[in-house]
């Protein structure tokens, strides 16, 4: 589950978690996807290459001893328009988009 960033910590338990399938190997099975081209043709690639950026990010955190549940957000604004994830390190916030297109077009500025 990511949770949502916020500046006021507190208020992440009133905004929804977003609920991400870690297994993409499963996923493509129960998509019934027997290759790569109809993952490449669906309209649900964009969601694989997402939840495929999110397994390797916790990976990643893990294989480094941190918490990923503590250190990777997502973000939505009021507009529900979201930007990829969100990275606090080191007093900075890192915004991370995975977009499944050739030319994923400029980053949303938060």
């Amino acid at each position: 589950m990511l949770h949502p960033y916020m500046s006021n910590m507190s208020a992440c338990i009133i905004k929804a978690p977003k609920l991400c399938f870690m297994d993409t190997s499963l996923y493509a099975y129960l998509c019934e996807w027997q290759d790569a081209r109809m993952l490449e043709d669906s309209v649900m690639g964009g969601s694989f290459f997402e939840i495929f950026v999110v397994s390797e990010l916790v990976k990643n955190a893990s294989a480094y001893g941190f918490d990923p549940r503590m250190m990777l957000y997502y973000y939505r604004d009021i507009g529900r328009k979201e930007t990829g994830f969100l990275l606090p390190a080191q007093g900075a916030l890192h915004s991370i988009e995975a977009k499944n297109a050739e030319s994923p077009g400029r980053p949303t500025p938060i």
